[in-house]
């Protein structure tokens, strides 16, 4: 199975197509244009469409992004509620891409180290779509409850997927909601950097709330959202989640 982001713009795709190729080195392998579509008499184009993209296929590593644009009539926007996370290779490429897409746009968390990726930074482009941007790094190097990394073999659980201070015995040593831990941690954050006038207690946070939901400990597999408090319709709470898988030492 894949999932793929289908983006829509308003008259400007081509615009946005040239920027992302430019901010990840790749080149759309397909554009169609609605002058290129046979003529059909239930789907007329209409005046002034005929230089925008019906359609195209724009390859970032592994993965693929759909473009078009839409009708004259029908404007659209992109979600706040949305952020489109890509994962690169190194740390340069990320700050290349950050450097390109934040022209004309608004940024929110510079690209910079954390303390669970090497290069993190978000940011809305100029055309409203929201970025998340980061260095590609294998989950199980950050603990799966608090996030703190996994660098030493003295911070690992006899469960490979938790710190020493998250897991023991057989069980969870806090028995706290994903929010509590965020809470726990970000205290941490401000004690360690207490001296760094950089540190940003704001920013920090916000960018907790969107990695924890990706930690396996919060994560429920009926719903990306499920025992995270976001969803009314789940059945399942932080501490009896019918889904989500149960650590074993």
């Amino acid at each position: 199975m894949k999932v793929s982001p289908y983006l829509i713009f308003n008259g400007n795709c081509v615009e946005a197509i040239k920027l992302y190729e430019k901010a990840f080195n790749t080149k759309a392998n397909y554009c169609c244009q609605y002058k290129d579509a046979p003529p059909s008499e239930n789907y007329p184009i209409q005046p002034g469409m005929e230089e925008l993209v019906m359609h195209a296929v724009l390859p970032i590593g592994n993965n693929t992004i759909y473009l078009c644009d839409t009708t004259p009539d029908n404007k659209t926007t992109f979600g706040n509620g949305s952020f489109a996370c890509v994962e690169l290779d190194s740390v340069e490429n990320v700050k290349a891409a950050f450097n390109i897409l934040k022209e004309c746009g608004k940024v929110f968390c510079e690209a910079q180290e954390t303390f669970w990726n090497k290069c993190y930074a978000e940011l809305e482009d100029r055309f409203g779509l929201k970025w998340t941007i980061m260095v590609e790094e294998m989950e199980k190097q950050f603990c799966q409850s608090c996030g703190m990394p996994l660098e030493t073999d003295e911070l690992i659980s006899q469960n490979k997927d938790y710190c020493v201070y998250c897991y023991k015995d057989g069980a969870f040593t806090q028995d706290v909601t994903m929010d509590e831990m965020i809470g726990i941690s970000l205290k941490h954050m401000k004690e360690m950097f207490k001296d760094d006038p950089n540190f940003d207690e704001k920013e920090v946070l916000n960018s907790m709330k969107v990695f924890f939901p990706k930690l396996k400990r919060w994560t429920c597999t009926c719903s990306d959202e499920c025992a995270s408090g976001y969803n009314p319709n789940c059945t399942c709470t932080y501490n009896e989640c019918q889904c989500r898988e149960t650590p074993t030492s």
